[in-house]
């Protein structure tokens, strides 16, 4: 059986944080993010922060990201793998420079937020049941099996149901 794909979205506001007059007080630096331009905050003693939030899916990518770039650039990142949903909120709210989300907006919502989007991490996630009665190798999860009962956007997790034939 394969793997299936997860993919991590990174949304972009064109206008960031530290330019719209936000609560932060931080002043703005430059910085390139996926070929547009956000902008980080000034954090304690000078240093310069991107800050993010999302998924929990890219984090250990992005930490690892992270402690790179900043060796490179001096450039910190805080990422705050809080889940997809509370990532975009916080991007609508202006709250971060960027937002991942395990499943990517529709154009119109995208359009209507003024914000961008483009992938940025691409993973495995494999399937484990563990059910009563059925040994292992006795089971086979095809794709239509696994789409029909995988983690929509509406549900937070997906039920595998025994058939009746």
């Amino acid at each position: 059986m394969g793997a299936l794909v997860a993919h991590g979205q990174v949304l972009l506001h064109p206008e960031p944080p530290s330019r719209r007059g936000d609560a932060t007080g931080s002043s703005g630096a430059a910085v390139a993010a996926g070929g547009g331009a956000a902008v980080a905050e000034r954090g304690g003693a000078g240093a310069t922060i991107i800050t993010g939030a999302g998924a929990t899916f890219p984090y250990p990518i992005y930490a690892l990201w992270s402690e790179a770039y900043k060796k490179e650039t001096g450039i910190g990142l805080n990422y705050q793998s809080v889940g997809s949903r509370a990532g975009i909120r916080q991007i609508l709210a202006r709250q971060v420079v960027f937002a991942a989300s395990d499943l990517p907006l529709q154009s119109a919502d995208l359009e209507r937020d003024g914000l961008v989007q483009f992938p940025a991490v691409m993973g495995g996630a494999l399937p484990i049941v563990n059910i009563v009665g059925v040994k292992a190798g006795d089971i086979a999860l095809d794709g239509a099996v696994l789409a029909q009962n995988l983690p929509s956007a509406r549900s937070s997790r997906g039920t595998i149901r025994r058939s009746s034939g």
